[in-house]
């Protein structure tokens, strides 16, 4: 298909900006066009204004491996930590030892529950970190500068970027989309046209139709502090065991934390989220003055449940019954943790299905 007219692409996430820098590389003479539901871009993984804290925040604090070639290759930042520390809070110990957190370190890839991941789902995190050097496993944890170390790099070979522009309908014809709607303009698909749908699982659902997911949920809080706080061994990044929270992240002016595969029906209010600050002044071994400003971010679906049977429903490719539409997003990379390294991966591979 060399003679491609225009690219639309559905969706402002990491998935959906990738593939508007891949098809950019792969088809220079087309038109690109990215079409964003919301004001920002980036998806779960942009930076926002807060006004409760009046400080710039990302929608989660983000962790991304030095052996993810994907990512790496946009990251405008090689402020990489060497390993994370983890706390025991029952034991009140510290220690560098991944292979005693495992659990903890499935939980947080997958976002469920580590005996329930698909074994396949695994296999596959085990081959893209091998070989299993220091260097591949170093992190990056986003330290609220996702817009210009993955966001901006993403952006800079699409110029026709449209946001506040949410898909509500399409048409078809002779199994062909031959027509997206917006709220106030519906656009025709001509026949050297492509759609690329970088839709999250539900939003695709709702638009294209096919098979439906359960979903889990994750928990963001961040509390915005007058200057950086230490952790136990200075660590700027602690996994946390026996608290009922999984991780801590210190910034100049906040800790954030987060919470995996959380239950769905806890009610994250005001009295939780001072309860876990309590909890973390305990862990710094300090008596809490005052509470701090915070804001909770809760995601009820964060992410597709990564169990057998969810898994199983994830494409097999990026093709689909509609033959100029292609599809993105990390929920499409069967055996892929839903992370950023597969939102990216899947753009790629959308991009190269053409």
């Amino acid at each position: 298909m060399a003679n491609i007219k225009t690219i639309y692409v559905i969706g402002g996430g990491i998935a959906g900006l990738s593939a508007g820098y891949f098809a950019r590389k792969r088809f220079p003479q087309a038109e690109i066009k990215i079409y964003e539901a919301g004001k920002n871009l980036g998806g779960r993984c942009q930076t926002f204004y807060s006004k409760k804290l009046d400080i710039e925040l990302d929608n989660a604090t983000h962790v991304i491996l030095k052996g993810n070639k994907y990512s790496k290759q946009f990251l405008q930042s090689n402020d990489f930590i060497n390993t994370p520390f983890f706390y025991d809070f029952e034991k009140h110990l510290t220690d560098i030892n991944r292979f005693s957190h495992a659990e903890l370190i499935l939980r947080s890839i997958f976002n469920t529950d580590g005996k329930s991941i698909d074994w396949q789902c695994k296999l596959k995190l085990a081959q893209k970190l091998f070989p299993y050097l220091p260097s591949q496993l170093k992190i990056y944890y986003s330290k609220h500068s996702l817009k210009k170390d993955l966001i901006l790099p993403l952006c800079k070979k699409t110029k026709n970027i449209f946001n506040n522009m949410p898909l509500r309908g399409i048409e078809i014809t002779a199994n062909r989309i031959s027509k997206l709607i917006f709220p106030h303009k519906e656009i025709k698909i001509h026949a050297d046209d492509i759609v690329i749908s970088a839709l999250d699982a539900h939003n695709y659902s709702k638009i294209f139709g096919g098979v439906k997911f359960e979903y889990n949920r994750i928990v963001n809080i961040f509390y915005r502090t007058s200057q950086k706080l230490a952790l136990p061994n200075n660590a700027d990044m602690l996994g946390i065991e026996h608290t009922g929270f999984d991780w801590l992240f210190v910034t100049d002016n906040t800790i954030g934390v987060t919470i995996s595969n959380i239950n769905k029906n806890l009610c994250c209010n005001n009295d939780w989220a001072i309860a876990i600050w309590k909890k973390i002044c305990e862990i710094r071994q300090i008596n809490p003055a005052f509470i701090p400003a915070f804001q909770i971010l809760d995601y009820p679906r964060a992410t597709i449940m990564q169990d057998k049977i969810n898994n199983r429903k994830r494409p097999n490719s990026a093709k689909c019954e509609y033959k100029n539409l292609f599809l993105a997003g990390d929920w499409t990379m069967k055996n892929w943790p839903c992370c950023i390294e597969a939102a990216i991966a899947s753009a790629c591979r959308a991009i190269n299905s053409i």
